[in-house]
């Protein structure tokens, strides 16, 4: 009996690379961070959808303290 090569075209080898450098990216991502709340997660001040920090600074400060 003959035993069946599979070989590897271009598009296989393509495909295997995609995924690999997907299933990278899915374990290397940062959090997303916390969820929208209405307020500043540093200094409480109301926000509108979908901002979770007032300004740059607040956000640094917060993310300091994480």
């Amino acid at each position: 009996m003959l035993e069946t090569v599979q070989l590897m075209d271009d598009s296989d080898r393509a495909t295997a690379h995609e995924e690999l450098r997907r299933d990278i990216a899915l374990r290397e991502r940062r959090p997303e961070g916390p969820p929208y709340t209405g307020q500043c997660h540093n200094c409480d001040a109301p926000l509108p959808p979908p901002m979770r920090w007032c300004d740059p600074d607040c956000r640094t400060d917060w993310s300091a303290r994480q």
